[in-house]
């Protein structure tokens, strides 16, 4: 391939990824019933302020997570670049300074790389992100309203469905005040975004595009016409 249909690659599927993030915000208001399920826990009213003060601060990180993983094609943390010399790298610069993770490229030895993430991966960076980031949401914490708080260990388990994407955050909470105490053992987010089509569709044309090159064939197509 030369130098100008490459280019014209790296391009295109740096777009079509970035396509994730225009429709995380376009597509909010879409229901679909998720593998993970919020418990039934019965939160006395007297606890209901710090359930609410810790579930807003889990959908505004939640939601940071997922913006994240629409903006950069799939990744919250870029991956390394293993050349990083010369003309090209492995992502895609955008307006705003956004940087698109390109799926493939070819380096500047003309070594193939291909780096799609998949539904896992993506799973795992957001739950990561929420138990590493909750923190500073939340602050030291260790008092609030009045009542005298101990943390537990943060983890969190995420599930992208079709149409939204949820996460369990086990984040066991013991909050006392006077003769009061109660135990929370965990909390449920969830945003409605179709994070799980948007790289369906991105994916099934990144397999595409790597299976038939139609992409280079209509630019070299193009350019001897």
């Amino acid at each position: 391939m030369n130098k100008k249909g490459q280019i014209t690659t790296f391009v295109i599927i740096g777009i079509l990824v970035a396509v994730m993030a225009i429709g995380i915000y376009y597509f909010r208001g879409v229901l679909f019933e998720g593998a993970i399920s919020p418990r039934d826990i019965q939160v006395p009213e007297q606890a209901e302020s710090v359930k609410i003060y810790v579930e807003e601060c889990i959908d505004e990180t939640l939601e940071d997570a997922v913006n994240t993983i629409g903006r950069q094609g799939g990744y919250i943390d870029l991956p390394g670049d293993p050349i990083n010399v010369g003309q090209f790298t492995n992502h895609l610069t955008m307006f705003g300074g956004s940087k698109v993770v390109y799926w493939y490229y070819k380096a500047d030895n003309n070594i193939d790389f291909i780096q799609a993430p998949n539904i896992n991966s993506m799973e795992n960076d957001i739950s990561e992100y929420i138990s590493n980031n909750l923190l500073k949401c939340l602050g030291e914490f260790n008092e609030h309203g009045g009542f005298q708080i101990k943390k537990g260990r943060i983890r969190t388990e995420t599930d992208i469905s079709n149409s939204k994407v949820v996460s369990r955050v086990i984040f066991p909470l013991e909050i006392a005040k006077g003769d009061f105490e109660f135990k929370f053992p965990e909390f449920y987010s969830e945003i409605n975004v179709p994070l799980g089509d948007l790289y369906t569709v991105a994916k099934r044309i990144h397999d595409t595009q790597e299976e038939e090159l139609f992409f280079e064939k209509k630019t070299m197509a193009d350019y001897s016409a």
